[in-house]
């Protein structure tokens, strides 16, 4: 699912230009931080899916996803699963436009199923996410910024 809204922008504005370039910067240097952070605090617990806090970084061709995620025990082989993060989008000229570029924050939550014992081996679930997301693009003779909320459904397995 996904709902779109487009604002045209000057091309002749310097000050658009330099928000544009200034917000992108941000985007990138907020990435890097969260998957600092990720990396640094991430912990397992003994080969099993524990109750708690963790990280998630996800790339695609496209750009990356970055999630901080909170799990909830339910029985000995099913978890819930609850995300916040932000998903970067650099499509460069895969998208409608010539060059197109954004991102923005999301919520998700999940249900995981283990098949062995204790939340361990292989497992199976479902995710659900929403993106609010902002991608700037431009063409050779225009610019502007389209506001998309992404409904993104996922069927997971995994070991």
């Amino acid at each position: 699912m996904l709902l779109a809204i487009s604002n045209r922008l000057p091309t002749d504005t310097p000050i658009t230009f330099m928000a544009m370039a200034t917000h992108r910067i941000v985007r990138i240097v907020s990435l890097v931080a969260t998957l600092a952070c990720g990396l640094s605090c991430s912990a397992t617990g003994q080969g099993r899916e524990s109750a708690g806090l963790g990280f998630e970084a996800q790339v695609y061709p496209s750009g990356g996803i970055l999630t901080a995620r909170g799990a909830l025990r339910l029985s000995d082989s099913d978890m819930l699963l609850g995300y916040i993060g932000y998903n970067l989008a650099e499509r460069g000229s895969n998208g409608e436009h010539a060059n197109e570029e954004g991102g923005g924050p999301g919520i998700g939550v999940a249900w995981r199923h283990y098949l062995g014992e204790y939340r361990s081996g292989w497992h199976f679930g479902v995710r659900t996410d929403v993106w609010f997301m902002e991608i700037d693009w431009t063409d050779p003779n225009d610019r502007g910024r389209t506001d998309i909320v992404v409904l993104q459904p996922t069927a997971q397995g995994g070991y």
